[in-house]
């Protein structure tokens, strides 16, 4: 794991040389990771946020790709009291249901995939995660999954 210092609050986290995670260090000290990369990146994704001494209080999920929510499972059972976010849209994804971009509940198009875990809060446009506000920006391509 390649760790970069973005900013003073934001770290860069890359596994495989092109797969990024960000650590957002909170003003209590503790950490938002934005994304969890393929499965099996939980160990590295851990290790980078012990390396720093950031302990990861929360989970946000960009989107429900493969390389975005691999090690959402492991890194959940890792940190049981971790909250966790997704956007609205985006959460019955992590369940199998694709129903939402017009596909038949269980057909998975390529490059998603089902979690065991599911975020605790689903978000809407606008709200705050820690101190990240998120944006709503979908993906014309997503439609057409």
């Amino acid at each position: 794991m390649r760790i970069v210092r973005e900013t003073d609050q934001l770290y860069r986290l890359t596994r495989i040389g092109m797969v990024n995670h960000f650590l957002v260090k909170e003003s209590d000290g503790t950490g938002t990771l934005i994304d969890t990369g393929l499965p099996g990146s939980a160990i590295a994704i851990l290790r980078g946020a012990d390396q720093l001494a950031i302990p990861i209080a929360r989970i946000l999920l960009t989107h429900a790709h493969t390389d975005h929510i691999g090690a959402f499972d492991a890194l959940s059972e890792a940190l049981p009291g971790v909250q966790s976010f997704i956007g609205a849209t985006e959460a019955p994804l992590l369940a199998g249901d694709f129903s939402v971009y017009g596909r038949k509940p269980d057909q998975r198009p390529f490059g998603f995939m089902k979690t065991r875990s599911h975020p605790k809060t689903t978000l809407e446009d606008g709200e705050m995660v820690g101190s990240l506000r998120t944006v709503f920006c979908p993906d014309r391509k997503s439609t057409r999954l």
